[in-house]
Order: C-alpha cells, then sequence, then structure tokens
C-alpha cells in the first residue's frame, strides 16, 4: 500500500509544482501591448484596439500570441501530465450532457 501513497505523493508534488511555474510574474503594458510573464518563462502578449510590437513580434488589432516557456524542468512535467486524458470537468461535462441528453449547449437562446 505504501508503494501508492509514494507515488500519489509524488504526482500531487510534481502537480503542485506545475501549478507554481504557471503562475504569473509581472504584467507589463507597452506600445499598444499587455504582456503577462510567467514563471515558467513563458509570456502571452496581447494587443490593443490598433494593435501592437514587442520583442519582435508584431499584432494586429485584439490579437493574442503565447510565446512558450523555454525551461526544461517545466516542459518534462507538462509533457509528462498532459496524455494523461480529460480533465476531471471535461469527464464531468459529458456525464452531464448523457444524463440530460444534451445535444447542443444553447444557455442563452
Amino acid at each position: 500500500m505504501s508503494q501508492y501513497t509514494d507515488k500519489i505523493n509524488r504526482i500531487a508534488k510534481d502537480f503542485a509544482e506545475i501549478e507554481h511555474y504557471e503562475g504569473t510574474t509581472s504584467l507589463l503594458a507597452q506600445t499598444g501591448c499587455v504582456i503577462i510573464t510567467y514563471r515558467h518563462g513563458g509570456y502571452l502578449i496581447t494587443a490593443g484596439e490598433q494593435g501592437g510590437e514587442y520583442n519582435g513580434y508584431e499584432l494586429g488589432p485584439k490579437e493574442e500570441l503565447y510565446v512558450e516557456s523555454n525551461d526544461e524542468y517545466y516542459l518534462k512535467l507538462k509533457s509528462q501530465y498532459s496524455a494523461v486524458g480529460p480533465t476531471l470537468n471535461e469527464r464531468l461535462a459529458k456525464v452531464w450532457k448523457r444524463i440530460f441528453n444534451v445535444k447542443r449547449f444553447d444557455l442563452f437562446k
């Protein structure tokens, strides 16, 4: 039984590490863009109404660009656990749709 507890603890630690890496470190706004920088080294650039430019990337109006991380440990963890399958929310939504026989989801109509 201990082997399963150790494995679950290791997986929980890895998920906590991934969550830590996906936290933000800074928010920057310049030259028509808002840039959110993450702990793993990647960042998200969002252009404003007229577009913008940041770090050599030209963006059109209201365009977003996600620049991937370059941290090897984070990428290893992410690839290790990304093939796990659907998330809990996705599985619950599938069950909910099956129970209530939902074909389309027209919430606002």
